[in-house]
């Protein structure tokens, strides 16, 4: 299971505050009619995506499943999510219609953490 820090990162407003996050992350997708798979390390999370490093390429606004964990959640996150960026190996990932149960355990992690920080 991932390491999660509680300092937003420093950049311009966003919709979602980032925080800085280690854990595994796999990248699924079909190309050539075949499965293709991806695994990385997370790096950053917010409410509305991740981002991470991974083994491979991915096209800005290819549609993706990332499955990857978070603090005390029971099961894995699974969530369907557009490349919004890459640079080299590093890619951001949006969520696309997030299940509320998974999107819910994101949010708990991150408050978790939160109010460790602040104690």
């Amino acid at each position: 299971m991932g390491t999660m820090l509680v300092q937003p990162e420093r950049r311009p407003a966003r919709q979602h505050p980032r925080y800085r996050y280690d854990g595994h992350i796999l990248v699924s997708y079909r190309q050539d009619e075949r499965q293709r798979l991806l695994h990385g390390r997370c790096n950053t999370i917010s409410e509305g995506g991740v981002g991470a490093t991974v083994d491979g390429h991915l096209q800005p606004d290819q549609v993706v499943n990332i499955q990857f964990s978070v603090e005390k959640a029971p099961v894995q996150v699974r969530i369907n999510a557009r490349v919004r960026y890459n640079a080299g190996f590093n890619h951001g990932f949006e969520f696309i219609a997030p299940n509320p149960t998974y999107l819910q355990a994101i949010r708990n992690s991150l408050h978790r953490q939160a109010a460790r920080a602040s104690a």
